[in-house]
């Protein structure tokens, strides 16, 4: 809820109130400030009521839009507490937020191709673009070619 107004918040809430069944809560996420035992439903019971939900593919059908997510897998092995899950979905809220951004800008004068100088940054703008991203010294590495 970040990138919308409060206008527009108090919409979308309007819309998901008479959208969703009775009983069902909305939670703000603002400055990534939600629980990971909120996000992760370990407070929320509601593997007890699975039967009476049902999934928004199986309310929508198939022809609909989705916004454009990314999964990921915190392995046991790698989150050995609650602080460290905690710390991982932090830290993919903040790199999927930092993506977003940067190709927004990135992209907003309408290139052919992305350069960058930084090979973290180049593999990071890649997962989030369709547009060519190369090290600057390929760039000069073809024109001494060709």
């Amino acid at each position: 809820t970040d990138l919308v107004s409060d206008g527009e918040l108090a919409a979308a809430e309007a819309t998901a109130r008479r959208e969703t069944r009775p009983g069902v809560g909305l939670l703000h996420g603002r400055g990534a400030n939600l629980s990971p035992e909120v996000l992760l439903g370990l407070v929320s019971a509601s593997e007890s009521d699975m039967a009476g939900r049902e999934s928004h593919d199986e309310l929508m059908g198939e022809d609909h839009d989705h916004d454009e997510f990314t999964s990921f897998v915190v392995a046991p092995e790698t989150a050995p507490s609650l602080e460290a899950i905690r710390s991982r979905v932090l830290q993919e809220t903040l790199s999927q937020r930092l993506l977003k951004n940067k190709v927004a800008a990135l992209e907003s004068d309408r290139p052919v191709a992305i350069a960058t100088a930084n090979i973290g940054c180049l593999t990071h703008i890649r997962s989030g673009t369709g547009l060519p991203v190369r090290h600057w010294i390929e760039l000069i590495d073809d024109r001494l070619v060709n």
